[in-house]
């Protein structure tokens, strides 16, 4: 068997890719009653044992602006207390 996978860059490239039957995609909830519209299956994944990666991405040369740096913190925090 072959494992292949593709990362693309929007929500639509990824059902793009579902419809035209190249596989089969990872989406947000919100996209469930958009893909049925389309004709697609969209099922649930149990939220037990899932995890997903959070990520700031910034220019190595850019500092963030002071409420960014808030949003920054509060959000270490929270993840922090629950991790408690």
């Amino acid at each position: 068997t072959y494992s292949t996978s593709v990362e693309v860059g929007t929500v639509l490239s990824a059902i793009s890719f579902a419809k035209a039957r190249l596989g089969v995609t990872v989406l947000p909830g919100y996209v469930r009653e958009f893909v049925s519209e389309l004709g697609l299956v969209a099922k649930a994944l149990p939220c037990e044992g899932v995890e997903h990666p959070i990520s700031l991405i910034t220019r190595w040369n850019a500092r963030l602006s002071t409420p960014a740096e808030c949003l920054l913190d509060s959000v270490r925090k929270r993840l922090a207390a629950a991790r408690a």
